[in-house]
């Protein structure tokens, strides 16, 4: 782009602060002044603090409002709304914004077991009604499915070229990793709205832990903004890494890699002990032709068999070809040779020195 002046007062996508900061700083960037904006999910306000009165028309709503909640200045208010359920026209709003609760336990069959107690109590009174879930999925799918259901009702009530405003944050869920926001920015493609830009939102403070005995992942200290913009084209972020296996199923890109080769009998050398596998070892040598396939178990001399040939050597046949295999392993017949053999050479050694010392 030709013109323009060097600056660094730009809005950039990582930040340090509050919600309302940089909610101010999106909407200065994305939604042009006079535009008609739904807060479907306005809480206490909090992210309209730092913008200017009169720069929009806000239609301020939520499931249950507080009642110490005021509306600004040329703003209506509204309670009772569910964001799954708007009721404004197709294609009618310039601009939605969606902030509800982020963390699966806000979703909860019983008040009781709700997160947000004690010293998060503030947290619950900006993010729930305090009231149980009602039937459908659990845990982070939940928080899921309502961003589903909400996501689908702005790409309704919005004009083309129309923006989203999506607060969001990952968690860990049934210690499992979950990207909430990748899940927000690929299903709403599907919809048909195009993740245009994305604010990541660091904490000023540090998170603390009341009861930490092991730590395995990272806690969280970011959230996220994503705004949307609805388009007629959809764009996909979506890739596929299998390449051409992209063909088969999920189990065919996981088993794609050759199995490795089974030994042979000319591998079985005492040369080689290291590479024969635990099963070909030891005790349970007479069981090798059961490891190995069954189109090359018939190339098995005999005497690797469990039923050897009977013209081979009694060394060689079950039960005792692991003896001689190995020779370095302790036998019975092994200890008895040596337990006889001990007089003769201790005689021959007397004998040698005997001799030794006659001939000085």
């Amino acid at each position: 782009m030709q013109g323009g002046v060097a600056t660094t007062d730009v809005v950039v996508s990582a930040r340090v602060g509050d919600n309302a900061e940089l909610f101010a700083q999106i909407l200065a960037l994305h939604v042009p002044k006079g535009s008609t904006v739904a807060d479907v999910t306005y809480g206490l306000g909090v992210f309209w603090r730092c913008v200017p009165a009169g720069c929009y028309t806000l239609l301020a709503s939520d499931i249950a409002l507080k009642p110490d909640v005021s509306a600004r200045a040329g703003a209506t208010l509204t309670s009772g709304v569910d964001c799954r359920a708007l009721p404004y026209r197709d294609s009618s709003l310039d601009c939605v914004v969606l902030d509800p609760p982020y963390m699966e336990g806000m979703y909860r069959r019983s008040v009781d077991h709700m997160a947000g107690s004690g010293t998060h109590a503030a947290f619950r009174r900006a993010y729930s009604a305090a009231a149980a879930t009602e039937a459908g999925p659990k845990w982070h799918d939940a928080v899921v499915d309502l961003y589903e259901k909400a996501c689908r009702e702005a790409a309704r009530v919005l004009v083309p070229g129309g923006v989203l405003i999506v607060k969001c944050q990952d968690e860990v869920s049934a210690n499992k990793q979950r990207l909430t926001h990748v899940e927000l920015i690929t299903g709403g493609e599907s919809l048909g709205l195009y993740c245009k830009d994305l604010f990541v939102l660091v904490r000023p403070n540090s998170p603390g832990v009341s009861r930490l005995k092991a730590q395995v992942h990272a806690r969280k200290n970011h959230s996220y903004f994503l705004v949307f913009e609805k388009r007629r084209v959809a764009i996909r972020s979506v890739r596929d890494f299998r390449g051409d296996l992209s063909a088969g199923t999920a189990s065919d890109a996981l088993s794609y890699a050759p199995a490795p080769a089974h030994p042979t009998a000319g591998d079985l050398t005492r040369e080689t002990p290291a590479t024969v596998p635990k099963n070909l070892t030891g005790d349970t040598l007479a069981d090798a032709s059961t490891s190995l396939p069954r189109e090359t178990a018939a190339e098995i001399p005999t005497n690797m068999t469990r039923e050897p040939a009977a013209s081979a050597p009694a060394n060689m046949r079950e039960g005792t070809v692991q003896t001689d295999l190995f020779p370095a392993l302790s036998t019975p017949d092994l200890a008895a040779k040596t337990a006889s053999a001990a007089p003769a050479k201790r005689a021959a050694r007397r004998a040698g020195r005997v001799g030794q010392g006659g001939g000085v």
